[in-house]
């Protein structure tokens, strides 16, 4: 038994790890930059959300205008939620202290996260405002 356990240690003492097929070795500028456009547009249409809601009080006989406030409110909330993934995917996927470049593996994935993202935001820039 003890012999079993010592043939076991030294097998897993010598197995190599193996590497992702993603470059270990660098994290991409474009990367970070999509990153921090996807938050900036999901910060910009959050808070013009607030803005603009800030005054204004629906009362219970206008249902439709709260209608109306739901749809303006969901591709925001759309957005915030492909930012907080875009967030999450860099700090998982990028590696700061390594160098640098354009693009890599990983580039991919986030600009797929960037278009609906950017598509979301237009969706909700052409969804009028109710007239009060």
């Amino acid at each position: 038994m003890n012999a079993t356990i010592h043939s076991i240690e030294s097998l897993i003492q010598g197995a190599i790890t193996p590497l992702s097929p993603a470059d270990p070795d660098v994290w991409s500028l474009l990367n970070l930059i999509l990153t921090i456009l996807g938050i900036l547009i999901a910060l910009i249409l959050i808070i013009l959300y607030l803005v603009n809601h800030k005054g204004t009080k629906a009362t219970q006989q206008d249902l439709s205008y709260n209608d109306k406030s739901a749809k303006r409110l969901w591709p925001r909330l759309v957005t915030a939620i492909l930012a907080i993934g875009a967030i999450v995917l860099f700090l998982l996927s990028q590696d700061l202290t390594l160098t640098m470049i354009f693009a890599d593996s990983w580039t991919i994935w986030h600009v797929l996260i960037f278009l609906p993202l950017v598509l979301f935001a237009f969706i909700s820039a052409f969804i009028v405002k109710p007239k009060e």
